[in-house]
């Protein structure tokens, strides 16, 4: 790109240059591109006016006392690191004398990252603290501003190093696309929907249908051992039931995982994976399959036939739609052809959980409970 000013959370531009992306412009799927939101707070929008004809302050659309979302506007490559809100220009990722930012943003870049901490948060039972997904992405992005600003990053908006590359999953954004990348179009995933992927569903539909359940998990043999039983192991597995009805699926997954005893105890069949994608807990970020729509023509093949519960493999779509790291990258080609706007609202999914939410979480932990579990119950089937 011929410009230093993008979206901090994604990478991708606010304007598409025509001798820079040789794409359809007025193709759906790139509108929201041009859709963009500045976040801040009143105290830091207020330093950064520059250019006002207004004297009004800027509408708040997050309805928060804490941080400021102003309006959808829009960015043209003349405008430089300014934007303009109701007649007012702001310039933007600079800091004020308190350390507050006005930063850009895609509206739907918003969106999701609020999404994934909402599941984030819920799971940690912060609501009772005042934790709001857009406050918690302000202050997550400004404290990684300050530290791009300390460590002196070379381009001033790439808070988040998306210009950096993953040897196993590839470019994080647009930014780390080489040269050969360019000429080849591979930047076309980057500029896709994230949001309104109308071909999700039916991928999702296809992927279930299509699969065949392993049948009920074999017995696990387990070595004989001399501990001593703890007394929630000690338990019945009936009562053992009754407790994690009442548990979130990251913590029934966590629980399983802490002895063999547990594990025999808890077992992880098609009911649970079933259960836990369906009301949108072990895919947050395929927020389809909660939809009635979904639910209703799965209901529908149930019906027909077509799927039935107790031979159709929930767990394959875990493996499959819910590695967000894994489906963030074309290079395993034994995955099915996955979506576009799917794979850059994985990618940007990932993007917020490594840089706002896994330094103050547990969520890596959690990462790796979910893909023990989901290949422990591949391999007792077999």
């Amino acid at each position: 790109m011929d410009t230093n000013v993008f979206c901090v959370i994604c990478g991708a531009p606010f304007f598409l240059e025509e001798n820079v992306f040789k794409v359809d412009h007025d193709k759906e799927a790139y509108k929201w591109i041009f859709d963009v939101q500045l976040l801040g707070t009143i105290s830091s929008f207020r330093n950064m006016e520059v250019v006002t004809s207004s004297d009004r302050q800027p509408t708040n659309e997050s309805r928060i006392a804490k941080v400021l979302l102003s309006e959808p506007t829009s960015w043209a490559f003349s405008d430089d690191d300014f934007f303009q809100v109701d007649g007012t220009y702001y310039k933007v990722l600079q800091g004020d004398e308190d350390g507050d930012v006005v930063i850009p943003l895609h509206s739907m870049c918003i969106e999701i990252a609020c999404k994934a901490i909402e599941a984030h948060i819920t799971y940690e039972s912060a609501n009772s603290s005042g934790l709001l997904p857009i406050v918690c992405l302000y202050h997550g992005l400004r404290d990684q501003f300050h530290y791009t600003i300390t460590f002196g990053r070379s381009k001033r908006c790439d808070v988040l190093s998306l210009d950096s590359e993953c040897e196993k999953y590839g470019e994080r954004s647009l930014l780390g696309v080489d040269m050969l990348g360019w000429w080849g179009d591979e930047y076309e995933k980057f500029l896709w929907d994230p949001m309104h992927i109308p071909e999700l569903a039916p991928w999702l539909e296809n992927n279930l249908l299509s699969s065949r359940s392993r049948g009920p998990e074999s017995t696990m043999t387990i070595s004989a051992s001399n501990r001593q039983l703890t007394r929630l192991e000690s338990l019945p597995p009936e009562l053992i039931n009754r407790i994690i009805d009442f548990l979130h699926s990251e913590s029934i997954l966590a629980l399983r995982s802490t002895s063999k005893s547990m594990a025999l105890k808890i077992p992880l069949d098609d009911r649970f994976w079933r259960d836990h994608i369906l009301n949108g807990k072990l895919l947050p970020h395929a927020w389809e399959v909660t939809s009635t729509a979904f639910q209703s023509k799965l209901r529908e093949a149930q019906h027909d036939g077509r799927c039935n519960s107790q031979w159709t493999d929930f767990r394959k779509l875990v493996q499959l739609a819910g590695k967000s790291n894994v489906v963030a990258s074309f290079r395993d080609l034994r995955e099915p052809e996955i979506p576009l706007g799917y794979w850059n609202r994985c990618r940007i999914w990932k993007i917020i959980e490594d840089s706002i939410i896994r330094p103050h979480s547990r969520r890596k932990a959690y990462g790796t409970i979910l893909r023990n579990n989901i290949d422990t119950t591949f391999q007792e089937g077999e």
